[in-house]
């Protein structure tokens, strides 16, 4: 959403919130190792170790960790560049990788939950060593330049339905719904 903003000034209408509260509408960046890796248990026992970030652009699984990762390190003075370099802080660096290709990977903890409820991950393989401060939740977004009634049409429509079986299937969960959101809730990612 951040780079539709940026490049082509999209405009937010509604945000996945459980149970339709906007205090809901959030979720978290957190690293995760197989428990089995008994000397990665913080952010900072990942120097040298494997990762896998997501999609360059992933708000949960590249730029909050990445920011996060950087925090963590200040005298290794670290960018963007160094961290998804082999050998440069981490020892190899990939952007995907099958489970247990790697060391350390960043997730949203929602993704993660849903992975573990749908069995094909056990909480029990997993340990998070890390866990970013609340994210806004991803919005529906709409161009800027549409007429003023289409987005109010599509906003209306977006914030009234109703659908459990599409937001279990489509979202992982029958208590998600969308609210009302605008960027003032995003500023801070920008």
């Amino acid at each position: 959403f951040c780079l539709a903003y940026e490049r082509a000034g999209a405009e937010p209408i509604g945000m996945i919130a459980k149970d339709k509260d906007k205090k809901n509408a959030t979720y978290k960046s957190v690293l995760v190792t197989s428990s089995k890796n008994t000397d990665i248990n913080s952010i900072q026992d990942i120097k040298g170790k494997t990762m896998a970030f997501v999609d360059p652009n992933s708000t949960s699984g590249n730029l909050i960790p990445s920011a996060a990762i950087m925090k963590a390190f200040p005298g290794d003075k670290l960018s963007m560049d160094d961290l998804h370099t082999n050998g440069k802080f981490f020892q190899a660096v990939s952007f995907s990788g099958k489970q247990g290709d790697v060391q350390v990977a960043p997730i949203s903890d929602a993704i993660l939950a849903a992975e573990i409820n749908a069995g094909r991950v056990s909480k029990d393989d997993v340990k998070i060593i890390f866990a970013s401060d609340s994210i806004p939740s991803e919005p529906m977004a709409l161009r800027r330049d549409l007429p003023a009634e289409v987005k109010e049409k599509v906003k209306n429509f977006i914030l009234s339905y109703d659908n459990a079986a599409y937001y279990k299937r489509v979202m992982g969960a029958e208590d998600k719904r969308f609210v009302e959101c605008s960027i003032e809730d995003y500023k801070g990612i920008i």
